[in-house]
């Protein structure tokens, strides 16, 4: 399921599954259809013309769990301490 900035509710039916971003960035290189991806993965592709953005003024929402598995008795190093920081801020764990 997928929601617009409007919170219009969209349901998308797909033939290919994959929880590798860079597998479905592949796939949509080389012509299988159409992929939603972060902009981090593909701006140079974007930029050098093999892959178009779609939706390009709309934000998508997705719902999709996050899930953070990491030792809370352990000293975290500072990038993953500040990760940590970051997901609870933007996805109010």
């Amino acid at each position: 399921m997928i929601y617009d900035t409007f919170n219009n509710l969209f349901h998308v039916h797909t033939n290919i599954k994959a929880d590798s971003g860079e597998t479905l960035r592949q796939l949509a290189l080389c012509g299988t259809g159409i992929a939603c991806l972060s902009d981090f993965m593909i701006h140079q592709d974007v930029k050098e013309g093999r892959l178009i953005q779609l939706l390009v003024s709309s934000t998508i929402k997705i719902q999709r769990p996050i899930s953070l598995v990491y030792y809370k008795n352990r000293k975290l190093s500072e990038r993953v301490s500040s990760f940590v920081e970051f997901l609870k801020v933007e996805m109010t764990l």
